[in-house]
């Protein structure tokens, strides 16, 4: 399956999934392919490429959890630091940069996707769980 067969699916709102940064186009699909060889499968696998695909990301973010469009920046401004995040994948992504979302039901699985995610070269990697967020590496940039 490539890469634009997984884009289609939609993702809900970051719930068990680790989310990184790759910079460039051939590392991001060796990541894939390094994920996919890790043991997840393709419906645990989601890629935002593009202004449109970051833009799908951004508008998941509060919509699947029920809230208003026209509520999502107050209630992320004032709830928690998700908002930052959220604002770090969505300028890496119109930064022409790659976010990938693995989801993960172990704390095994979560170990197996940072490792690969760190040797395929991410960063700005973040487990994402049900009431908690959690920085899986050291290496923070903001697209340029």
């Amino acid at each position: 399956m490539s890469a634009s067969a997984i884009d289609a699916r939609p993702m809900a709102h970051p719930c068990d999934d680790v989310l990184a940064v790759i910079d460039d186009d051939q590392r991001a699909d060796a990541a894939i392919e390094a994920v996919r060889k890790a043991g997840f499968r393709d419906a645990e696998i989601h890629v935002f490429q593009g202004r449109d695909e970051i833009g799908r990301l951004a508008r998941s973010w509060w919509r699947d959890a029920g809230v208003p469009a026209f509520l999502a920046p107050f209630l992320a401004g004032i709830l928690s630091d998700e908002h930052d995040l959220e604002e770090i994948y969505e300028s890496e992504g119109l930064a022409g940069h790659t976010v990938l979302a693995i989801h993960t039901r172990t704390a095994e699985d979560v170990e197996r996707a940072r490792r690969v995610l760190q040797d395929a070269g991410a960063h700005d990697t973040w487990y994402f769980g049900r009431w908690s967020m959690a920085p899986l590496d050291l290496v923070r940039r903001r697209a340029r």
